[in-house]
């Protein structure tokens, strides 16, 4: 029987529907098996507990496990990590899965909050130069105007005192 099977498998598909985070319905999480070489000589030896790894390495042939499906659907932010931990088929790994991309997000976050800090503080001290330009331009040409005014104030108030 597990040669016939493994001659004429083609596919599996399968689903779980998973509640929504926002609480709007349900995803679809999707394990899909191809078959090949690898999966036929297993279905023959009686290895079915190896496929698994077989479809995380031909991930590029279109396989995907729960697992990886469900962490997909957290990493878009579509499902709870709670409810993909409960769902997931091998748990631990899945977990420490999940550990591993919290980690890169919380690093990604961090460096992001940095270059935006970064890219502020720019900003600001563009806009206290920008300031202190125009202070100083304001400040030159009043002394330019008292320097020209100046001289002139002086000779109106000679000639008043020389009218009196």
């Amino acid at each position: 029987i597990r040669t016939q099977l493994a001659e004429t498998l083609r596919a599996v598909i399968a689903q779980q529907l998973i509640p929504r985070r926002d609480g709007q319905g349900r995803v679809a999480a999707y394990e899909i098996l191809l078959s090949n070489a690898a999966v036929q000589n297993l279905i023959r030896e009686g290895k079915d507990f190896q496929i698994p790894q077989i479809m995380g390495t031909h991930r590029k042939d279109g396989m995907q496990t729960m697992d990886a499906a469900l962490l997909e659907l957290v990493r878009k932010q579509w499902v709870d990590p709670r409810e993909a931990v409960v769902r997931a088929h091998d748990r631990k790994n899945f977990e420490k899965d999940l550990a591993r991309y919290r980690a890169v997000t919380a690093a990604d976050t961090a460096s992001r909050a940095r270059d935006a800090l970064r890219a502020e503080i720019a900003a600001r001290r563009g806009e206290v130069a920008a300031r202190l330009d125009a202070g100083h331009e304001r400040i030159a040409r009043a002394k330019a105007a008292k320097a020209v005014t100046a001289p002139t104030t002086r000779v109106t108030a000679r000639r008043t005192a020389r009218a009196s």
